[in-house]
């Protein structure tokens, strides 16, 4: 059964092993290769519908958020 107070517990045993924190690479920025090769694996998926290239780049160019962009797509569609 779930409690806020096993999940706080939880969360100081895990943080004292140094199994979660802050991330190390915050600031990364993806090299173009990196990209590259994500956009290839992203367009080899038939079942998907979404041109998830266009949406990543999109999200790369403006720096937002995937959720921001569909929020945006739904309010125009209204």
């Amino acid at each position: 059964m779930f409690t806020w107070k096993k999940a706080r517990l939880e969360r100081v045993a895990l943080n004292r092993l140094g199994l979660v924190g802050a991330s190390s690479e915050g600031g990364h920025r993806p090299k173009e290769s990196e990209l590259k090769k994500h956009f290839e694996n992203v367009d080899w998926n038939l079942r998907c519908r979404v041109p998830m290239t266009r949406l990543i780049k999109f999200a790369i160019a403006t720096a937002m958020r995937i959720d921001e962009i569909f929020r945006i797509a739904r309010e125009r569609r209204q």
